[in-house]
């Protein structure tokens, strides 16, 4: 009776433990940080908005002064997405136990790299040089930690493998909702 109840005691905590590994993991953070996104897209498109807003992407542009005029145009939607995701990998990486002060200084930096690199992906003249943004970011990447190293302000950003599993979730996430759509689109064409 007593070894039963010792085990019962020793799987207790064990339990515990458990349901922390679901705030402690960065791929559960990914799966909470999509699947929350998508969540919020599905209320909001239920009640007849959505968050089309925050989907700002550059436009096809040959002179520097389109990418400003676009820059002016869309300046605060991009603004946005950065606060966005700066709050959601925030919180993630904060339970993660990094700084988020140290966090938030190398992101903005990813964030402003990555907006060039997708300028410069949809320039009229792109195509010609082959400059893929993600061929120039692998190139750059490649070059910067072969040469000069990543600077240490920069380390705690650098969460590649964050990133790519929070946008498979997404991507995921968002292909089951437009699965069940057309599918529901179907049923009633159909019936």
């Amino acid at each position: 009776m007593v070894e039963i109840a010792e085990s019962a005691k020793s799987r207790l905590p064990e339990r515990t433990a458990v349901w922390r590994e679901l705030l402690r993991q960065e791929d559960w953070w990914a799966i909470w940080i999509g699947l929350g996104l998508i969540a919020v897209a599905s209320l909001l498109f239920s009640s007849g908005s959505s968050i089309k807003w925050l989907a700002v992407a550059p436009q096809k542009w040959s002179h520097l002064s389109d990418v400003s005029a676009q820059l002016r145009q869309h300046g605060l939607r991009y603004g946005a997405l950065f606060v966005m995701w700066a709050v959601l990998f925030g919180l993630g990486l904060a339970a993660l136990g990094i700084q988020l002060s140290k966090f938030l200084a190398g992101f903005l930096t990813i964030y402003l790299v990555t907006t060039a690199l997708y300028f410069l992906g949809v320039w009229d003249q792109a195509s010609h040089y082959n400059l893929e943004p993600p061929l120039v970011a692998l190139a750059l990447g490649l070059l910067v930690s072969n040469t000069l190293g990543a600077p240490r302000w920069l380390v705690p950003a650098l969460r590649v493998e964050f990133y790519i599993k929070t946008g498979i979730v997404i991507l995921g996430g968002f292909l089951g909702v437009a699965a069940v759509e057309q599918w529901e689109l179907a049923g009633k064409v159909m019936f």
